[in-house]
């Protein structure tokens, strides 16, 4: 696996430049990794100094997060046992939004990859990137209230990851999760 992963790593970053700056990303002192000019040499020496410092998982996050439909990158994280989760809630609203922020953060410090909307970097195309996160998701978790049962926009990601789940391709790698907050009137 790990030089399948090494290979696809230098070719999404080839130079010395961005294999650092993923690599230092991800945690790893970068002062005991040996860079080359060689992409797949530095590959190989950031992910020996992942193993030998236990962030293969923080590494695969940080290329993740930059090509999450990556499907070498998908591949690695599920036989690590790293999940992708698209978390769906009802912004500005107690208790969804503190809830949405307190599970992101325990998901990531377990090692996993997050996606909630307020991590979205400036000049996105919200929608689009919506849409992105949804399809490459291992799984979809929505908050549901009494607020989020009434917000389009939590209803159109549930809608588009439903749709995107029962394709034949997904069916087994989409579950869904939810947590129902308070009462929430569902209909």
């Amino acid at each position: 696996m790990l030089r399948q992963v090494r290979d696809q790593l230098a070719a999404l970053y080839p130079t010395q430049a961005d294999a650092r700056r993923v690599a230092d990303d991800a945690g790893l002192a970068t002062e005991q990794i040996e860079f080359s000019d060689k992409a797949s040499n530095n590959w190989h020496n950031i992910l020996s100094e992942a193993q030998r410092s236990n962030r293969v998982r923080a590494l695969l996050a940080v290329a993740h997060d930059e090509y999450p439909t990556n499907a070498v990158l998908q591949q690695a994280i599920r036989d690590l046992g790293q999940a992708t989760i698209f978390l769906s809630y009802k912004r500005n609203v107690m208790p969804d939004e503190p809830l949405a922020q307190r599970l992101y953060q325990a998901l990531r410090a377990a090692g996993h990859r997050v996606f909630l909307d307020q991590t979205m970097p400036v000049g996105v195309t919200w929608a689009q990137e919506i849409e992105r996160q949804i399809a490459a998701c291992d799984f979809f978790m929505v908050l549901l209230s009494a607020a989020s049962i009434q917000s389009e926009m939590v209803l159109a990601e549930i809608r588009y990851a439903t749709q995107h789940a029962q394709a034949p391709a997904r069916r087994a790698y989409c579950p869904f999760g939810s947590i129902l907050m308070n009462r929430c009137p569902i209909h």
